[in-house]
């Protein structure tokens, strides 16, 4: 009887622990969801690309309608940075066309290409303060910058002539654009698309033979794959520089996204419902989580933003939150292209409610702590049972 009376006891306090962690866990860590809108004087969207490290500034690009000589009704875009307290605003880059490509971790620099009168583009640095630094080029007109380091001390892009061929480089304030050589048995240029946060590793691909390369001082650009026959890209690399991430074609359906480490080598990521095509855009500091697009093999072809772990493997980012009791009526999430350093914000694109291209920002919550309190409990639940039953038995 005293055996049994404490079994429900167990039960009893079990259940308030549980109430009360489920509880916290829940009001901490609840998944939010918010489209960005777009700049003043924009009808047709826009779409984010970057986000800061600790996900509260996200930057993309607005496209927006400019009426008036000179240029009349003409339709142009604009390189845009938003956050929480201030919404969505300019950069004010002196340049026709813009994108914003990437966002230091404090939120304060933003690295992008800004295409001006003579139609040539040039890779920019941008800070509140100072405005925009552009970064030059190497030998020849254009220049584009596609990814930076969080402190915004390496800027990586591409460089070219008239010509759609580029040279990737590496930006610093000391060196300024450095050409980081070329790929062996690729035709034509490349382009840098992510460095570490030292800067000491670069990828990127070759841009017509598309052929994934890691660049390093001491080895040079190389293949990420070597002896590959089929086409790659990388398109991202986390902050510690131990993953690499964006996709490649193999046989079958077409292309796939993976995630690739120096002690694991390639790892595609698969789901079975939503890997007919699919790309790796973003990873988090540590290369703990992706995110990026994935079409499904059935049903209409069109692209949902997954979000993928470890633990959790390949999720559509709008299953995650809708579990999570987030109302995503009438919206399309398409594409996940950044994550936060610690991979719990999101940013990303889609159609909204009223069917126009919108950037997006999402919180979930850390993946798996759910599962590990249920799985505690479970436990707990399950040894207290198994006391009462012994004690009813005698044994």
């Amino acid at each position: 009887m005293k055996t049994t009376k404490r079994s429900a006891r167990l039960l009893v306090f079990v259940a308030v622990v549980a109430a009360y962690v489920f509880g916290t866990a829940t009001s901490a860590s609840a998944a939010t969801f918010e489209g960005l809108g777009d700049l003043p004087g924009g009808d047709v969207g826009s779409r984010a690309f970057g986000i800061s490290a600790d996900g509260t500034t996200v930057v993309g690009r607005s496209a927006v309608y400019f009426y008036g000589p000179p240029y009349s009704e003409s339709f142009y875009e604009r390189a845009f940075i938003w956050d929480a307290q201030i919404g969505i605003r300019t950069l004010g880059v002196d340049a026709l066309y813009q994108d914003a490509f990437a966002v230091s971790a404090d939120g304060s620099r933003v690295a992008g290409i800004g295409l001006d009168a003579p139609r040539l583009n040039g890779a920019y640095l941008w800070d509140d303060l100072h405005g925009s630094q552009n970064l030059g080029g190497l030998p020849g007109l254009a220049s584009g910058a596609l990814g930076m380091s969080p402190d915004a001390a390496y800027v990586v892009g591409w460089s070219r002539n008239i010509d759609p061929f580029g040279m990737a480089f590496r930006w610093d304030g000391a060196n300024g654009m450095v050409h980081l050589g070329t790929l062996a048995g690729a035709q034509y240029g490349t382009q840098a698309n992510g460095v570490s946060a030292d800067g000491s590793i670069v990828v990127g691909n070759a841009t017509t033979s598309e052929i994934a390369f890691i660049w390093d001082a001491a080895n040079g650009m190389r293949p990420l794959f070597p002896g590959q026959t089929s086409s790659s890209s990388a398109l991202a690399i986390s902050s510690d520089g131990t993953t690499i991430v964006g996709y490649r074609t193999i046989s079958g359906p077409g292309q796939k996204a993976f995630r690739w480490t120096e002690t694991a080598g390639l790892q595609y990521l698969r789901d079975p419902t939503i890997t007919a095509n699919s790309q790796a855009l973003a990873v988090s500091a540590d290369g703990a989580t992706i995110v990026g697009w994935a079409r499904s093999v059935t049903g209409p072809p069109t692209t949902d933003a997954f979000v993928w772990s470890e633990g959790t493997g390949m999720q559509t980012v709008s299953s995650r939150l809708s579990a999570q009791g987030v109302d995503l009526t009438g919206w399309t999430l398409s594409r996940a292209t950044a994550v936060s350093a610690d991979g719990t914000t999101i940013a990303g694109s889609g159609l909204n409610p009223n069917g126009r291209a919108e950037a997006w920002i999402a919180v979930l919550p850390e993946p798996g702590l759910a599962v590990l309190l249920a799985s505690g409990i479970v436990a707990l639940v399950g040894h207290a049972r198994s006391r009462a039953a012994r004690s009813r038995t005698g044994k």
